[in-house]
């Protein structure tokens, strides 16, 4: 059986990759710059590319003998290659920062993953310092919050101790008080003495209800500490798992436009689709 292949192309021509045979399949709604015709009598096979590139590379010549799947031309994939160069390194700087975020959610560094065993070790170094730093501010700002709860507490705890010898001292000046008022009736203590009893008493009470506002303010101030630091760990982790779904969509979204990249990078390499001998290849400028 004997295979005529007509080709058209220039090495500075753009292509686009398709395939038709015997005009039985329709052609894709493309502009077609580079045509290959295998003709296999009685039917016509069209080799078309659906990409749009240079000719990089011519494989056959008239009176070669081809087989099916055999590579006829290549296209330049120069501007694909750095664009999926690109991509992978967009990839794999989301996985770093995943695995950064996930090992702050957890609190401690996680093991590996299989995408970041083939991270250089100076990367892996640069990835485990930033992550002991950040880590390390954390737990700076976590003891920072702690000791001024622990601080308010010891002055809570302080109060309550002065209140309770406040209330002692009460309870005595009243015994005292109610000991002098007797003697004051029975004529033994002066008005004076009697009034600077009472003054006493009086001093004392106010004194105590003082401290009571101060005590109930140093409670309150304890609790607002408390929540301060449960709100600053809940926004933390609220914004680790923000961007962790962020990076995962993130992650989706660059490995499928690296599985796109690698397809069209397999599309540049033109192979015709049955076996025959080439013939009267011509090349010519789009619109000639």
């Amino acid at each position: 059986m004997k295979l005529t292949q007509l080709m058209k192309w220039s090495g500075v021509c753009l292509a686009m990759v398709v395939m038709t045979w015997a005009s039985t399949l329709p052609l894709m709604n493309r502009t077609v710059v580079t045509q290959g015709l295998v003709k296999n009598s009685p039917g016509t096979a069209e080799i078309n590319s659906p990409l749009s590139a240079q000719i990089h590379r011519q494989h056959v010549h008239n009176g070669d003998q081809v087989m099916a799947g055999e590579l006829l031309f290549e296209l330049d994939d120069t501007v694909l290659a750095e664009q999926l160069f690109i991509a992978q390194q967009e990839l794999l700087q989301a996985q770093s920062e995943q695995w950064h975020v996930q090992s702050l959610i957890n609190g401690n560094p996680l093991p590996w993953t299989s995408y970041l065993q083939e991270a250089s070790a100076a990367e892996k170094q640069r990835m485990q310092q930033r992550l002991a730093i950040e880590m390390k501010s954390i737990n700076d700002k976590e003891t920072q919050l702690q000791a001024e709860i622990e601080l308010q507490s010891r002055l809570t705890g302080g109060i309550q101790q002065r209140m309770k010898s406040l209330e002692q001292a009460h309870l005595l000046l009243m015994a005292q008080h109610e000991q002098q008022s007797q003697l004051y009736q029975q004529g033994f203590l002066s008005t004076q003495g009697w009034i600077k009893s009472k003054e006493l008493i009086v001093r004392s009470e106010a004194e105590t209800l003082e401290t009571v506002a101060e005590l109930h303010a140093s409670k309150d101030r304890t609790e607002v500490l408390k929540q301060e630091k449960a709100a600053w760990r809940s926004n933390l982790q609220s914004s680790w798992h923000h961007h962790l779904a962020e990076l995962k969509l993130q992650i989706k979204s660059s490995s499928a436009n690296i599985h796109q990249l690698s397809h069209q990078i397999s599309q540049t390499q033109i192979r015709t689709p049955t076996n025959g001998t080439v013939q009267d290849i011509e090349r010519s400028t789009p619109g000639t």
